[in-house]
C-alpha cells in the first residue's frame, strides 16, 4: 500500500430544505436521498482532476467520491451542479448522521480514493509523486440491510413519520414486498461505495423506511482479475462463487447493477411483515457488534 497526503477542500454543510420547491436540488433528493451535491463551476482545482461521469438519475452525470474526517466513516457520492454556490455541499439529515456532520459548519472533506493506491506508469518514469492513480474499489456481490419504520417518539407515545407528515400511532401490521424496496434502494445507491452501518431512507407507499446495512460480500481477486475460461478466474469462476456465497466481514465497496440485497426486518416495533425476503447467506466469520441504530 502506497500512503500519500490527503486531497482536500472546505466546503459549508448546507440543507437540502433549503431550496425551493422544483428546484433541480429538491428534485434529486426527492428521487434519490443518498445524493449529495456541490457546485459544477465552482468545485476546488485540486478536486477536478477525481471526478468521474457515472450514470446517475438516467443520464450520465459528473460526480466526486467524497467523505468527512480522516478515515472515512462512509463515503458520499456527491453530484456536480450549478445550482449549488460555490464551497457549499448541499446534504439531508441522514447523510449527516452518517457522516458526523454538523449542519452550517464548515468541514474539510477529502477525495476517496479506494482502500489500496498503486502508481502509475508516469510516476514510475518521471519520478512525480504528484502523480497518482489506481482507485482500488472493491465490486459488492451481496450485500444485506436491515429495515424498520421510520419513527419518532414525543413522549406520549410513538409517531411514525410517513411521507413527511406525523400520523398516529397505528396497530394494524402491513405485508411490505422486499423485492418493492430492493427495486427503490438498488435505484437510489446504484455506483455508489456504501459501508457497513451505513443508513438509507426508502419511501414507499406513503411510508417511510430507515435501512440499516449490516454485513456485505465483495467479489474476490481472483474473480474480478480472470478472464473466461482461465480456470480459477473469469465466468466460471464467477458461477462458481455466485452457486456457494458466503458473507464476508468487508467494510466498504462499490454497488454495481448485479448486486444482490437480502433484508431482514428489525422486529423491535414492528409495524410490517416483510414478504419475498430470502435468507441472507452465511457469514464466513461472524462478529458482534454493539451499536445504536441511530434515527
Amino acid at each position: 500500500m502506497c500512503e500519500f497526503d490527503a486531497i482536500t477542500a472546505s466546503f459549508l454543510i448546507s440543507d437540502c430544505e433549503g431550496y425551493a420547491s422544483g428546484s433541480f436540488v429538491q428534485e434529486v433528493f426527492e428521487s434519490n436521498p443518498s445524493l449529495a451535491l456541490v457546485s459544477s463551476s465552482g468545485l476546488p482545482s485540486n478536486l477536478i482532476p477525481f471526478v468521474e461521469e457515472r450514470k446517475i438519475l438516467g443520464a450520465v452525470r459528473k460526480v466526486i467520491y467524497l467523505h468527512a474526517h480522516q478515515h472515512a466513516r462512509c463515503v458520499l457520492t456527491c453530484l456536480l451542479h450549478e445550482e449549488v454556490p460555490e464551497g457549499t455541499i448541499v446534504t439531508n439529515q441522514l447523510q449527516r448522521v452518517n457522516q458526523k456532520l454538523c449542519l452550517t459548519c464548515i468541514e474539510s472533506l477529502s477525495v476517496y480514493r479506494g482502500e489500496t493506491f498503486s502508481f502509475d506508469a508516469r510516476e514510475a518514469s518521471i519520478g512525480n509523486t504528484a502523480v497518482r492513480h489506481g482507485t482500488d474499489l472493491k465490486v459488492i456481490q451481496h450485500m444485506v440491510l436491515e429495515i424498520k419504520e421510520k419513527e419518532k417518539t414525543d413522549g406520549t407515545g410513538t409517531i411514525f413519520i410517513t411521507a413527511g407528515k406525523a400520523i398516529e400511532d397505528r396497530n394494524t401490521v402491513m405485508e411490505l414486498d422486499a423485492k418493492d424496496i430492493k427495486i427503490k434502494l438498488a435505484t437510489m445507491i446504484i455506483h455508489s461505495i456504501v459501508t457497513v452501518e451505513e443508513l438509507f431512507l426508502v419511501h414507499h407507499k406513503d411510508r417511510t423506511y430507515v435501512l440499516r446495512l449490516t454485513a456485505l460480500q465483495i467479489v474476490p481477486d481472483e474473480v474480478e482479475a480472470g478472464g473466461e475460461g482461465e480456470g480459477t478466474g473469469g465466468a466460471d469462476a464467477l458461477h462458481a462463487y455466485s452457486a456457494n456465497p458466503s458473507l464476508d466481514e468487508a467494510n466498504r465497496g462499490l454497488v454495481i447493477p448485479t448486486t444482490d440485497y437480502f433484508f431482514v426486518a428489525d422486529n423491535t416495533h414492528s409495524t410490517f411483515a416483510l414478504k419475498n425476503a430470502p435468507a441472507a447467506p452465511p457469514p464466513r466469520t461472524r462478529y458482534v457488534y454493539a451499536c445504536s441504530f441511530l434515527m
